[in-house]
């Protein structure tokens, strides 16, 4: 019995060993949005300024993260060569806390995306008089934030009008803007990276009226550059986007309130569209649950143009105000005539139990 009990404390001690030697001993690959948000010190890659408008494009590099958060080494998966090196150089200096697995810190791989949108020349004349106007005036700042790093900082966001000649002549698609956020969180700056030109002056518009968080770096407010992108799209279904549905302001009428303060259990009852949000993957793998409540203006037509976060997890709270930027409501009537209400929402994130 005793030798009997001998070996199995054996194997138990060597299973453990083995599973520590897992854990410690090669690196454990970890998403990039994970690492984000690890990431304490960031060093902005100098790009040269002198530079063809064909060189652009984001830099993508493998990289190892060792237990104390340092980057130990990379490798490029692909980019410009033109802009490897700034890129690398840049993140060479870059400092993560520490990676923690089974209460141990480990060595981590991940891949590490590096923007380059700066332009040496002016965009070509065929990109429209929006293109032109913005590239020409556009001032970036030292800083530039990973797109889904401003998404978790975005807590105002206001929908586009779709331009009526665009909607006649059935045009759609995306609109990418580089824009500049200051330190008190407000777009300062936009510069249009791509996008129809017939769309693009709708974007910039409703861009600038969304609201950030202010970025924070060594204790203090700094200005940022980021990527955002406007999605213009015509349906015959009440999904469709348009002037009519997003934020257009209705005109002022004699003797009707402008806006009204409506709870939020009588707009439930007026609700008759929902669009539920997409689970962000990130908050998935890190078991982010919980209730985003928004502050939310919706027009006389039951149109919503408005979204601001009033409260809820900063990885939850933009995929909310896509969502209910979607949503369609039946007009609020006040003394028989329909009027633009406020309301709050609450969009509630519960991941299922397997």
């Amino acid at each position: 019995m005793k030798p009997l009990l001998a070996v199995s404390r054996l194997l138990v001690i060597c299973c453990v060993s083995l599973a520590t030697a897992q854990v410690t001993g090669y690196p454990v690959p970890v998403s990039e949005g994970v690492m984000d948000g690890f990431l304490i010190h960031k060093v902005p890659p100098k790009f040269p300024h002198d530079l063809g408008p064909s060189v652009q494009g984001p830099v993508i590099l493998r990289a190892i993260i060792d237990k104390d958060g340092n980057v130990a080494s990379l490798r490029v998966i692909t980019g410009h060569p033109l802009l490897v090196p700034a890129a690398i150089e840049a993140v060479r200096q870059w400092k993560y806390r520490p990676y923690l697995l089974h209460a141990e810190t480990v060595d981590v791989v991940t891949e590490i995306r590096v923007g380059y949108l700066r332009i040496g020349k002016e965009r070509p004349e065929n990109d429209g008089e929006a293109s032109r106007a913005q590239t020409n005036g556009a001032v970036g700042a030292e800083i530039q934030v990973p797109a889904d790093v401003a998404q978790t900082l975005l807590i105002r966001k206001v929908a586009p009008v779709y331009p009526p000649l665009a909607r006649q002549a059935r045009i759609q698609g995306t609109v990418v803007l580089s824009i500049v956020i200051n330190k008190d969180g407000e777009v300062r700056d936009t510069k249009l990276v791509s996008g129809h030109p017939m769309l693009a002056p709708a974007a910039i518009e409703a861009v600038k009226q969304w609201r950030y968080k202010p970025y924070v770096s060594d204790d203090k407010p700094v200005e940022v550059e980021a990527v955002v992108r406007v999605g213009f799209r015509m349906a015959d279904g009440p999904e469709m986007r348009t002037a009519e549905r997003a934020g257009q302001d209705s005109p002022p009428r004699e003797g009707v309130p402008q806006l009204v303060r409506v709870s939020a259990g009588i707009m439930q009852g007026l609700l008759e569209h929902k669009v539920d949000p997409e689970y962000p993957a990130d908050a998935k793998e890190k078991h982010v649950e919980g209730a985003v409540l928004l502050n939310v203006d919706i027009d006389d037509e039951g149109n919503v143009g408005r979204v601001e976060l009033v409260s809820g997890h900063p990885m939850l709270a933009p995929a909310a105000m896509d969502a209910v930027l979607e949503w369609k409501y039946r007009p609020f009537a006040l003394n028989g005539v329909a009027v633009p209400v406020q309301t709050t929402v609450e969009v509630k994130f519960a991941l299922a139990i397997d």
